[in-house]
């Protein structure tokens, strides 16, 4: 049902998402101005509110564009069920403070920075690959897939403009790199990407003849998918390695 609304709704996420992020790093650092004038409490209860209409509205959109979208399903439903738990708390807080009081409403925005900080941590390893935040992704040699791909003529080509940009050092969807030719052959969670000597064999050749509207098809949804022009140099090239 989701996966039959207008893409744009999914893609609202990408815009909204900054949003109550905003929101609740402004109600906190409010809060705590709060304690030196007390007149300001009450602006902290309406962007608590604003921020739950954000928070909603930004879940929403994240689940059409989760419905729609190509992502690892692992990564994509922690993600998914933490940015509705997300909302839920916004949606708490705001309760809280309106109506439970001072004390209650405190600890609603204590438990909202808890969930946006998870919510947001599990998002970026959605799209960024769980290596994010690990030392060699901020030491990546930039040039380290050319160096490894060098020779390889077309073939670097064809890898560059379909794949890296999901399967690259600051990227990995699928725990998948594909800068470097190590890198594709020792695969991600669905296998090896190449398997020399043999291409049918390799999930980057199973992915790239599969009809476009397949779920499984690379590049994803309404790229442009690989041409038979292409396709001829990566397998003729991926059948002679290890010659």
């Amino acid at each position: 049902m989701l996966s039959m609304l207008p893409p744009a709704l999914g893609n609202a996420h990408l815009l909204l998402l900054h949003l109550p992020i905003g929101l609740m790093v402004a109600a906190v650092l409010l809060e705590i101005w709060t304690w030196r004038d007390a007149a300001a409490r009450p602006l902290v209860e309406k962007l608590l509110a604003v921020n739950a209409v954000a928070a909603l509205l930004t879940a929403g959109a994240g689940l059409v564009l989760a419905a729609q979208g190509d992502y690892p399903e692992e990564a994509l439903n922690w993600h998914r069920w933490a940015g509705v738990a997300c909302a839920l708390v916004a949606t708490l807080a705001w309760w809280l403070r309106a109506r439970k009081g001072l004390t209650a409403g405190r600890v609603g925005l204590v438990a909202l920075v808890v969930a946006t900080v998870l919510a947001g941590h599990l998002g970026s390893v959605l799209t960024h690959g769980p290596g994010l935040f690990s030392r060699s992704a901020w030491t990546s040699d930039p040039g380290a897939g050319d160096a490894a791909w060098a020779g390889v003529g077309e073939v670097h080509a064809v890898i560059a403009k379909h794949c890296v940009e999901c399967h690259g050092p600051t990227k990995q969807k699928g725990r998948l790199r594909l800068d470097t030719v190590a890198a594709a052959v020792r695969g991600g969670r669905a296998g090896a990407a190449l398997v020399p000597g043999e291409a049918e064999a390799g999930e980057l050749w199973r992915r790239i003849t599969l009809p476009r509207a397949h779920r499984d098809a690379m590049p994803p949804g309404e790229r442009e998918g690989v041409s038979s022009a292409e396709r001829a140099e990566l397998v003729a090239w991926i059948n002679g390695l290890g010659r």
